[in-house]
């Protein structure tokens, strides 16, 4: 049988310091993007992938995924 815990954390409880947390995922999103657009597209000599680019993967892959969902939660 699952018992609740009366210490347990509510949603509502937890929303300001979510809306904090995508806050400041936004502003670690808008500063990536700075970054990456004062860097060359072109990947190095060698072949190696460009910073730009592993930062707009990480931007694409990672990060707008994560603040779309948390601000989907945000509006539960």
């Amino acid at each position: 049988m699952l018992r609740m815990d009366s210490r347990a954390t509510r949603p509502d409880d937890t929303q300001p310091k979510l809306r904090v947390a995508v806050e400041t995922l936004e502003r670690a999103q808008s500063l990536l993007q700075e970054i990456a657009a004062s860097l060359p597209e072109e990947a190095g000599e060698d072949g190696e992938v460009s910073h730009r680019a592993v930062i707009e993967c990480v931007l694409v892959d990672r990060l707008e995924p994560a603040v779309q969902d948390l601000r989907t939660v945000l509006e539960w």
